[in-house]
């Protein structure tokens, strides 16, 4: 079964359809392209924007990846940002 996510009108905070629709709004109009990079470098204040018209580097999306295994308290040592990275690159390309 492929996972499935719907939308959660009365939570916009853990809305998936929210969340990315905010996302999509807040790239640079030049990265609206079908070979556009999804994941972006976010901006700062001195670039006065939300994201950069940058990918993001891999290992700034492992580092994520991991942070957010831990914040959720998996320990499950088989689930590694790598084996996901691989997993997605298979699915995908």
């Amino acid at each position: 079964m492929k996972p499935k996510a719907f939308a959660i009108p009365d939570q916009p905070d853990r809305d998936p359809v929210h969340l990315y629709k905010m996302y999509a709004e807040k790239r640079p109009a030049e990265m609206h392209t079908d070979d556009s990079p999804f994941f972006l470098t976010p901006g700062n204040s001195t670039h006065n924007c939300w994201f950069r018209k940058t990918p993001m580097g891999i290992n700034k999306i492992y580092g994520i990846m991991a942070e957010m295994k831990s914040d959720a308290g998996i320990t499950d040592p088989r689930i590694t940002p790598y084996r996901y990275i691989k997993k997605i690159n298979k699915t995908f390309l």
